[in-house]
Protein backbone atom coordinates (compact mmCIF):
# COMPACT_ATOMS: atom_id res chain seq x y z
CA UNK A 1 0.00 0.00 0.00
CA UNK A 2 1.88 3.17 -1.12
CA UNK A 3 2.02 5.51 2.11
CA UNK A 4 -0.27 9.22 2.07
CA UNK A 5 3.37 10.93 3.02
CA UNK A 6 4.78 9.51 0.12
CA UNK A 7 1.86 10.17 -2.16
CA UNK A 8 2.13 14.33 -0.39
CA UNK A 9 5.63 14.20 -1.00
CA UNK A 10 4.94 13.79 -4.91
CA UNK A 11 2.16 15.81 -5.35
CA UNK A 12 4.36 18.42 -4.34
CA UNK A 13 6.70 18.06 -6.75
CA UNK A 14 4.10 18.14 -9.23
CA UNK A 15 2.66 21.36 -7.96
CA UNK A 16 6.24 23.13 -7.75
CA UNK A 17 7.10 22.35 -11.22
CA UNK A 18 4.10 23.74 -12.72
CA UNK A 19 4.61 26.67 -10.58
CA UNK A 20 7.92 26.92 -11.72
CA UNK A 21 6.93 26.74 -15.48
CA UNK A 22 4.50 29.54 -14.45
CA UNK A 23 6.94 31.57 -12.39
CA UNK A 24 9.33 31.35 -15.42
CA UNK A 25 6.61 33.11 -17.86
CA UNK A 26 5.50 35.26 -15.28
CA UNK A 27 8.73 36.70 -14.33
CA UNK A 28 10.61 36.60 -17.72
CA UNK A 29 13.66 38.91 -17.14
CA UNK A 30 13.34 39.67 -13.79
CA UNK A 31 16.88 40.04 -12.11
CA UNK A 32 17.96 40.56 -8.93
CA UNK A 33 17.83 44.43 -9.25
CA UNK A 34 14.05 43.88 -9.41
CA UNK A 35 14.31 42.34 -6.38
CA UNK A 36 15.95 45.54 -5.19
CA UNK A 37 13.76 47.42 -6.26
CA UNK A 38 10.74 45.95 -4.51
CA UNK A 39 13.01 46.55 -1.37
CA UNK A 40 13.39 50.06 -2.78
CA UNK A 41 9.44 50.41 -3.06
CA UNK A 42 8.68 49.15 0.34
CA UNK A 43 11.49 50.48 2.19
CA UNK A 44 10.12 53.05 4.88
CA UNK A 45 9.51 56.75 3.45
CA UNK A 46 7.41 60.00 4.50
CA UNK A 47 4.14 57.95 2.65
CA UNK A 48 4.41 54.62 4.86
CA UNK A 49 3.00 55.72 7.87
CA UNK A 50 0.14 57.48 6.51
CA UNK A 51 -2.04 54.98 5.67
CA UNK A 52 -3.62 53.72 8.93
CA UNK A 53 -6.49 51.92 7.36
CA UNK A 54 -4.76 48.82 7.59
CA UNK A 55 -2.47 47.39 10.15
CA UNK A 56 1.15 47.49 10.21
CA UNK A 57 3.25 44.66 8.90
CA UNK A 58 6.77 45.31 9.58
CA UNK A 59 9.50 43.34 8.16
CA UNK A 60 13.41 44.52 9.19
CA UNK A 61 16.45 44.28 6.69
CA UNK A 62 19.42 43.71 8.39
CA UNK A 63 22.60 45.08 6.02
CA UNK A 64 25.59 43.67 7.28
CA UNK A 65 28.86 44.12 5.64
CA UNK A 66 29.83 41.23 3.70
CA UNK A 67 31.12 39.15 0.86
CA UNK A 68 28.61 37.27 -0.90
CA UNK A 69 28.42 39.14 -3.88
CA UNK A 70 31.26 41.36 -4.90
CA UNK A 71 30.01 44.71 -6.75
CA UNK A 72 33.68 44.44 -8.68
CA UNK A 73 36.51 42.71 -8.25
CA UNK A 74 38.37 45.76 -6.55
CA UNK A 75 36.03 46.19 -4.08
CA UNK A 76 34.84 42.30 -2.49
CA UNK A 77 32.42 43.17 0.33
CA UNK A 78 29.11 45.34 0.07
CA UNK A 79 25.95 46.33 2.43
CA UNK A 80 23.11 44.71 0.30
CA UNK A 81 21.31 41.85 1.18
CA UNK A 82 23.23 39.34 -0.91
CA UNK A 83 20.58 36.76 0.22
CA UNK A 84 18.30 36.46 -3.07
CA UNK A 85 16.17 33.54 -1.82
CA UNK A 86 15.53 36.24 1.35
CA UNK A 87 13.81 39.13 -1.42
CA UNK A 88 11.83 35.98 -2.39
CA UNK A 89 10.44 35.89 0.96
CA UNK A 90 10.11 38.58 1.02
CA UNK A 91 7.66 38.97 -2.30
CA UNK A 92 5.74 36.49 -1.35
CA UNK A 93 5.01 38.69 2.31
CA UNK A 94 3.97 41.75 0.16
CA UNK A 95 2.08 39.69 -2.54
CA UNK A 96 -0.03 37.60 -0.25
CA UNK A 97 -0.25 40.21 3.10
CA UNK A 98 -0.26 43.65 0.75
CA UNK A 99 -4.01 44.19 0.90
CA UNK A 100 -4.42 43.72 4.27
CA UNK A 101 -1.39 45.24 5.89
CA UNK A 102 0.58 48.23 5.57
CA UNK A 103 4.00 46.37 4.27
CA UNK A 104 6.83 48.36 5.47
CA UNK A 105 10.34 47.22 5.36
CA UNK A 106 12.49 48.95 7.82
CA UNK A 107 16.45 49.21 8.20
CA UNK A 108 18.18 50.07 11.39
CA UNK A 109 18.37 53.86 9.80
CA UNK A 110 14.72 54.25 10.19
CA UNK A 111 14.07 53.92 13.88
CA UNK A 112 15.10 57.39 14.23
CA UNK A 113 12.42 58.50 11.90
CA UNK A 114 9.74 55.89 13.34
CA UNK A 115 10.53 56.68 17.31
CA UNK A 116 10.99 60.48 18.36
CA UNK A 117 13.22 60.03 21.19
CA UNK A 118 15.45 57.48 19.59
CA UNK A 119 19.06 59.08 19.70
CA UNK A 120 20.83 55.61 18.96
CA UNK A 121 22.55 54.85 15.91
CA UNK A 122 22.03 51.08 15.54
CA UNK A 123 23.73 50.36 12.59
CA UNK A 124 27.13 52.28 14.00
CA UNK A 125 26.71 49.13 17.46
CA UNK A 126 29.32 46.49 17.41
CA UNK A 127 27.69 42.78 17.89
CA UNK A 128 26.06 41.75 19.84
CA UNK A 129 24.86 45.12 21.79
CA UNK A 130 23.22 46.05 17.50
CA UNK A 131 20.95 42.71 17.84
CA UNK A 132 20.02 43.93 21.28
CA UNK A 133 19.12 47.07 20.60
CA UNK A 134 17.34 46.32 17.20
CA UNK A 135 14.87 43.69 19.25
CA UNK A 136 14.14 46.56 21.65
CA UNK A 137 13.63 49.25 18.98
CA UNK A 138 11.02 46.98 16.94
CA UNK A 139 9.22 46.23 19.93
CA UNK A 140 9.30 50.20 20.74
CA UNK A 141 8.22 50.14 17.17
CA UNK A 142 5.50 48.10 17.38
CA UNK A 143 3.55 49.72 20.77
CA UNK A 144 3.66 52.99 18.88
CA UNK A 145 1.82 51.86 15.55
CA UNK A 146 1.15 48.45 16.27
CA UNK A 147 1.07 46.01 13.83
CA UNK A 148 3.07 42.57 13.47
CA UNK A 149 7.12 42.45 12.70
CA UNK A 150 7.56 39.35 10.29
CA UNK A 151 11.31 38.00 9.34
CA UNK A 152 12.48 38.79 6.34
CA UNK A 153 12.94 34.92 5.89
CA UNK A 154 9.45 33.65 6.36
CA UNK A 155 8.19 32.40 3.16
CA UNK A 156 4.40 33.43 3.09
CA UNK A 157 1.94 31.25 2.10
CA UNK A 158 -1.40 33.13 2.41
CA UNK A 159 -2.91 35.99 4.01
CA UNK A 160 -1.71 36.49 7.83
CA UNK A 161 -4.54 38.88 8.35
CA UNK A 162 -6.88 36.37 10.02
CA UNK A 163 -4.36 34.60 12.93
CA UNK A 164 -3.67 38.80 13.37
CA UNK A 165 -6.85 39.59 14.11
CA UNK A 166 -7.92 35.89 15.60
CA UNK A 167 -5.14 36.47 18.16
CA UNK A 168 -5.63 40.33 19.39
CA UNK A 169 -8.97 41.04 19.20
CA UNK A 170 -10.87 37.66 18.45
CA UNK A 171 -8.23 36.47 22.11
CA UNK A 172 -8.97 39.05 23.84
CA UNK A 173 -5.38 39.94 24.28
CA UNK A 174 -3.54 42.56 22.94
CA UNK A 175 -0.33 40.56 22.33
CA UNK A 176 1.09 37.53 20.49
CA UNK A 177 4.63 36.16 19.96
CA UNK A 178 4.69 33.15 17.47
CA UNK A 179 6.23 29.55 18.64
CA UNK A 180 9.76 28.52 17.41
CA UNK A 181 12.12 26.28 18.34
CA UNK A 182 13.63 26.77 21.49
CA UNK A 183 17.59 28.39 21.16
CA UNK A 184 19.07 26.54 23.91
CA UNK A 185 19.12 23.37 25.38
CA UNK A 186 15.67 23.77 27.83
CA UNK A 187 12.99 21.73 29.23
CA UNK A 188 10.67 22.35 26.41
CA UNK A 189 10.96 21.64 22.50
CA UNK A 190 8.98 24.92 21.65
CA UNK A 191 9.27 28.80 23.13
CA UNK A 192 7.28 31.99 22.07
CA UNK A 193 9.70 33.74 20.27
CA UNK A 194 10.12 37.83 19.25
CA UNK A 195 11.22 37.30 15.73
CA UNK A 196 6.96 36.68 15.15
CA UNK A 197 5.47 39.05 16.95
CA UNK A 198 2.48 41.53 16.90
CA UNK A 199 0.52 43.79 19.17
CA UNK A 200 -2.39 46.36 18.91
CA UNK A 201 -1.53 49.81 19.23
CA UNK A 202 0.23 50.83 22.93
CA UNK A 203 -0.46 47.17 23.84
CA UNK A 204 0.18 47.59 27.68
CA UNK A 205 1.77 43.51 27.57
CA UNK A 206 4.04 45.34 25.09
CA UNK A 207 4.97 47.94 27.62
CA UNK A 208 6.06 45.67 29.99
CA UNK A 209 7.87 43.74 27.54
CA UNK A 210 9.95 46.69 26.66
CA UNK A 211 10.32 47.87 30.24
CA UNK A 212 11.75 44.23 30.53
CA UNK A 213 14.00 44.70 27.98
CA UNK A 214 15.31 48.24 28.64
CA UNK A 215 17.61 47.17 31.63
CA UNK A 216 18.44 43.99 29.98
CA UNK A 217 20.38 45.24 27.24
CA UNK A 218 22.69 47.44 29.14
CA UNK A 219 23.67 44.52 30.76
CA UNK A 220 26.91 42.47 30.00
CA UNK A 221 25.57 39.77 27.20
CA UNK A 222 28.23 39.02 25.66
CA UNK A 223 26.88 35.76 23.91
CA UNK A 224 23.53 36.39 21.58
CA UNK A 225 21.99 33.35 22.04
CA UNK A 226 21.95 33.66 25.92
CA UNK A 227 20.49 37.24 25.42
CA UNK A 228 17.88 35.76 23.29
CA UNK A 229 16.72 32.93 25.63
CA UNK A 230 15.85 35.77 28.49
CA UNK A 231 13.68 37.21 26.00
CA UNK A 232 11.89 34.11 25.23
CA UNK A 233 11.38 33.25 28.66
CA UNK A 234 10.24 36.62 29.52
CA UNK A 235 7.84 35.67 26.72
CA UNK A 236 6.91 32.17 28.52
CA UNK A 237 6.25 32.92 31.24
CA UNK A 238 3.89 35.50 30.04
CA UNK A 239 2.11 32.84 28.32
CA UNK A 240 1.71 30.44 30.91
CA UNK A 241 0.44 32.96 33.58
CA UNK A 242 -3.00 32.47 34.81
CA UNK A 243 -4.51 33.79 33.27
CA UNK A 244 -2.48 33.85 30.01
CA UNK A 245 -1.03 37.59 29.34
CA UNK A 246 -0.75 36.79 25.52
CA UNK A 247 -1.47 34.48 22.81
CA UNK A 248 0.15 32.16 20.64
CA UNK A 249 0.46 31.49 17.12
CA UNK A 250 1.11 27.63 17.16
CA UNK A 251 4.31 26.59 15.26
CA UNK A 252 2.42 23.92 13.01
CA UNK A 253 0.80 27.56 11.01
CA UNK A 254 4.35 29.02 10.73
CA UNK A 255 6.23 26.23 10.08
CA UNK A 256 8.34 25.61 13.22
CA UNK A 257 6.47 22.29 13.77
CA UNK A 258 5.70 19.67 12.24
CA UNK A 259 2.47 18.03 12.18
CA UNK A 260 3.26 15.56 15.21
CA UNK A 261 4.96 18.42 17.07
CA UNK A 262 8.55 17.86 16.26
CA UNK A 263 10.92 20.75 15.59
CA UNK A 264 11.34 21.68 11.94
CA UNK A 265 15.42 22.11 11.54
CA UNK A 266 17.12 24.17 9.09
CA UNK A 267 19.09 20.30 7.81
CA UNK A 268 15.57 19.62 6.87
CA UNK A 269 14.60 22.93 5.25
CA UNK A 270 17.64 22.67 3.13
CA UNK A 271 17.26 19.27 2.25
CA UNK A 272 14.98 17.27 -0.78
CA UNK A 273 12.98 14.81 1.42
CA UNK A 274 9.23 16.48 1.99
CA UNK A 275 8.52 17.96 5.60
CA UNK A 276 5.20 16.82 7.12
CA UNK A 277 3.78 20.67 7.82
CA UNK A 278 0.27 21.05 8.66
CA UNK A 279 -2.16 21.57 5.73
CA UNK A 280 -3.56 24.66 7.54
CA UNK A 281 0.21 26.81 7.61
CA UNK A 282 0.18 30.11 7.07
CA UNK A 283 3.76 29.72 5.85
CA UNK A 284 7.23 28.28 6.61
CA UNK A 285 10.05 30.09 8.64
CA UNK A 286 13.58 29.94 7.30
CA UNK A 287 16.04 30.04 10.21
CA UNK A 288 18.07 32.85 8.39
CA UNK A 289 20.67 33.00 10.87
CA UNK A 290 21.80 29.88 10.62
CA UNK A 291 22.24 29.90 6.67
CA UNK A 292 24.94 32.42 7.37
CA UNK A 293 26.48 31.16 10.65
CA UNK A 294 26.81 27.42 10.17
CA UNK A 295 28.98 26.56 7.33
CA UNK A 296 27.41 23.74 5.88
CA UNK A 297 24.59 25.60 4.79
CA UNK A 298 26.03 29.26 3.73
CA UNK A 299 25.87 27.74 -0.02
CA UNK A 300 22.34 28.76 -0.02
CA UNK A 301 22.71 32.23 0.68
CA UNK A 302 24.74 32.98 -2.44
CA UNK A 303 22.24 30.92 -4.90
CA UNK A 304 20.74 33.31 -7.53
CA UNK A 305 16.85 33.24 -7.21
CA UNK A 306 16.50 31.07 -10.19
CA UNK A 307 19.00 28.63 -8.73
CA UNK A 308 17.15 28.71 -5.32
CA UNK A 309 13.61 28.19 -7.19
CA UNK A 310 15.46 25.11 -8.98
CA UNK A 311 17.50 23.36 -5.83
CA UNK A 312 15.15 20.61 -5.34
CA UNK A 313 15.10 21.94 -1.47
CA UNK A 314 11.95 22.43 0.67
CA UNK A 315 12.79 25.95 0.92
CA UNK A 316 13.03 26.12 -3.25
CA UNK A 317 9.67 24.05 -3.42
CA UNK A 318 7.81 26.19 -0.92
CA UNK A 319 8.75 29.69 -2.27
CA UNK A 320 7.87 28.47 -5.78
CA UNK A 321 4.58 27.76 -4.86
CA UNK A 322 3.99 31.14 -2.53
CA UNK A 323 4.90 32.84 -5.58
CA UNK A 324 2.47 31.17 -7.68
CA UNK A 325 -0.71 31.55 -5.30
Amino acid sequence: MISPKLVLFYLVIILAGAAYGRYKKSHEGVSISDDYALIKKYLLHDKSLTDTRKPFLWIHIDYEVNARNWSSWGSRNSTHLNQPYMYLCIRSIVEQCGHSFNVVLVDDAAFPRLLPTWTIQVQNMPSPLKQHLRDLAMAKVLHKYGGVTVPASFICLKDLKPVFSGLLKGAGKTMFAGEFVARSDSAVSFFPDSALMGCTKESPEMQQYIAYLEPLVTSDYTNEYEFLSQNDRWLYKQLVAEPPQLSLLRGSLIGTKTTDGKPVLIEQLLGEEDVDFAEDAYGIYVPADQILTRLAFQWFARLSPRQVLTSNTVVGKYLLLSNDR
